[in-house]
């Protein structure tokens, strides 16, 4: 079979509309609903969409680099849409700061048949069909006047589809930001440019010190033994499955016994990456950005200053350089299969190290706990073979080949399965008589399930959903930390029904523990009107 021969810009067009056909089924959905009822404007809308990709298609691949570029962009659209399509996730910058963030283990576990499949059909032929085919000879000049005429050609009919109904379409535009996080490749590309311009932007940033007047408060100096408070970062668990927030199932019984309090706290982000840095920071969620984040010290630089020992005990796949500055141990393997029997450690890891630390404490220690939690789509690695209170549990990272109500109960397991793990270092803490201790949890981000079709987290905090912005804050003190520091648990009690975010996380550590710093908000501090002077 002879090869046939087109000509650039028909290439570029031929890919523009296979990614729109087959990468796009997101946003024609969404299109469809938001237009229901006005085919005609539907349709226009969809037309838009394609010019968008046009755009983008064209644009990227100039004389030269057309193929390698189109190849690219056709694996990345495959990509980026199986996720879409099949997990009801958008990509943007925060996914692609995930992406690179994590492992391989991790990255591992989201690589199905489904996903091989979409590539080859959707990727790779399409992209042997660009390597075989033969593009017409033509003058550089030629080529280059091409290129520039079908990008700027899809700017003019994308602006005279936007004309013909200017008011609506804007309206559109600016109101319903999905239709545009969903285009394929136009979103995936603009996070990916986006996420390298930050890398660069940050590449120099120089970290200036944060509450170095922080000092001991009259009842932390007084004490005389060892304050040790334990922090422990949940991983997507949302407040919506906890029975101390009202869950019908009894996904926290133990922790019930215990007394342990429970707070709804609205997350600042829907990812670890942003999440996380955000709540140890000292910026609200509206003040937050990466970059100022990364120019400024954090809760525990504060801390340390105050004269804590801290040490970071990590069980996920990265601290996202907040403890960069802290002791920090990384816990990947243990001989107990219950443990790490099945590849990957669930968070019983953390509880001899936690001990050794507290036994051995000998001045004020802070230890964060950093969990793997409630981390999906492989929720029935989380825990232990032997425990799963909720059946039939799904046994599968491919969540298509569960059913909702089976996902639900594993990932019920898994909430259960960290009341196991809070309540027995609570115990822990309990049963050390020579410190006092008391203990914090904080979820970096909820989950969704399934509800309208989404599942796993990192939409877009624009529509997010409550469950991935919903997350417990819970708080534990010990008799002797109410005792010494002046804080009792049932004024904290008496808070427990008011809204608080992850902004409140960095001010109420600093103000249970007592220390005095200009950098702690009273107003964001939920210890503030519970400390005896």
């Amino acid at each position: 079979m002879s090869r046939p021969t087109l000509r650039a810009t028909t290439l570029s067009l031929l890919v523009a509309l296979f990614i729109f056909a087959t990468g796009n089924w997101t946003f024609l959905r969404l299109n469809a609903q938001v237009f229901d009822g006005q085919p005609l404007q539907m349709i226009t809308y969809a037309a838009i969409g394609f010019c968008m990709v046009l755009f983008a298609t064209s644009l990227l691949a100039p004389p030269f680099l057309q193929k390698p570029v189109l190849i690219l962009v056709l694996l990345i659209s495959a990509g980026a849409s199986h996720f879409q399509d099949t997990l009801g996730v958008l990509i943007d910058r925060e996914m692609i700061q995930n992406v690179a963030n994590s492992n391989s283990r991790e990255a591992g576990r989201l690589i199905s048949a489904a996903l091989v499949i979409r590539l080859l059909l959707c990727g790779i032929l399409p992209s042997l069909f660009v390597m075989w085919v033969r593009l017409r000879p033509a003058q550089l000049w030629r080529r280059v006047l091409a290129w520039v005429g079908t990008w700027v050609g899809a700017v003019l009919l994308f602006a005279l589809l936007v004309g013909t109904n200017f008011k609506a379409y804007y309206a559109v535009i600016r109101g319903h930001h999905e239709l545009e996080a969903s285009l394929q490749p136009s979103a995936s590309i603009g996070a990916i440019i986006k996420y390298g311009a930050l890398l660069v932007r940050s590449a120099n940033i120089k970290v200036e010190p944060l509450g170095l007047d922080a000092k001991s408060g009259p009842r932390l100096a007084g004490a005389v033994k060892p304050v040790v408070m334990v922090l422990v970062v949940g991983e997507t668990a949302r407040s919506k499955n906890f029975s101390l927030g009202g869950y019908e199932r009894p996904t926290n019984p133990e922790m019930a016994k215990r007394g342990v309090l429970f707070f709804d706290s609205v997350t600042c982000a829907t990812s670890s990456a942003v999440s996380l840095p955000c709540m140890f920071s000292h910026l609200s969620r509206d003040d937050y950005s990466y970059e100022a984040a990364a120019a400024s010290e954090n809760l525990l630089d504060v801390l340390g200053h105050a004269g804590f020992a801290v040490e970071w005990l990590e069980n996920n796949e990265t601290d996202y350089d907040v403890a960069k500055r802290a002791k920090i141990t990384l816990l990947t393997s243990s001989p107990d299969p219950a443990v790490c029997g099945r590849g990957e450690c669930n968070d019983s890891i953390l509880l001899s190290p936690l001990r050794q630390i507290i036994e051995k404490a000998t001045r004020n220690t802070v230890i964060v706990l950093h969990t793997v939690g409630s981390h999906g789509p492989p929720y029935y690695l989380r825990y232990p073979l032997d425990f799963e209170p909720f059946k039939p549990a799904c046994q599968s990272v491919e969540l298509s080949e569960c059913s909702d109500a089976e996902i639900v109960n594993a990932y019920d397991n898994t909430i259960a399965y960290t009341d196991l793990i809070l309540s027995q270092i609570i115990d822990m803490l309990n049963d050390q008589d020579r410190v006092i201790p008391a203990l914090l949890y904080q979820s970096d981000h909820g989950e969704s399930l399934g509800e309208n079709g989404v599942y796993l987290h990192s939409a877009p905090y624009f529509i997010a959903p409550d469950e991935q912005t919903h997350t417990p804050l819970l708080a534990w003190l010990s008799p002797r930390f109410e005792t010494q520091l002046g804080v009792t648990m049932k004024c904290l009690a008496g808070k427990a029904h008011q809204q608080v975010s992850q902004d409140n996380f960095f001010h109420t550590t600093l103000g249970l523990l007592n220390i005095q710093t200009t950098v702690r908000d009273p107003a964001l501090d939920l210890a503030e009107g519970c400390a005896s002077p």
